[in-house]
């Protein structure tokens, strides 16, 4: 490691925890100390390199799905039919402790099996889940517990 990299090094990793420290949210710390990192460091045409970076960022065909996804929760809470499925999930699983928020994780690897996204399936299940298990009764908590962890099973299970 050269003498350069390493004064930057010890210049840019302070700067991070400086932006920590003063409350600054991690993402923007983080973005700022890479980008003083990349100028710094970086050789060559470093606007270019930054352009397409933030471009390719956001230039990604899973991001176009992800709001229609969102809008097919939102049909679903809207249309009514949500509140008939998870009452009959409820009367199949009622034996079970917290038969609903087994129906919830059901309903997650089920939709998680068609999209791949854990974003997606978090925003489409959640929605139309959160609002029938807050109407039985379910603490907020273990609610929202259930359906981050039934959202995490979108990267899991392969579409």
């Amino acid at each position: 490691m050269s003498r350069t990299v390493l004064f930057y090094l010890i210049l840019v990793i302070p700067l991070l925890f400086l932006l920590l420290a003063t409350g600054t949210w991690i993402s923007f710390a983080l973005y700022g100390t890479a980008l003083v990192a990349l100028i710094f460091l970086g050789r060559g045409n470093m606007q270019g390199i930054l352009g397409s970076l933030l471009f390719n960022s956001l230039d990604s065909y899973t991001l176009v799905s992800l709001p229609l996804f969102v809008l097919m929760g939102n049909i679903l809470i809207q249309s009514g039919c949500s509140e008939p499925l998870f009452r009959g999930v409820r009367k199949i699983l009622s034996p079970m402790p917290g038969g609903m928020l087994h129906a919830n994780i059901v309903a997650c690897s089920i939709f998680a099996a068609c999209s791949g996204s854990s974003t997606a399936t978090t925003v489409a299940i959640g929605g139309v889940s959160y609002p029938e298990m807050m109407k039985y009764g379910y603490d907020r908590k273990i609610t929202l517990g259930s359906i981050c962890a039934g959202g995490t099973l979108g990267i899991l299970i392969p579409p």
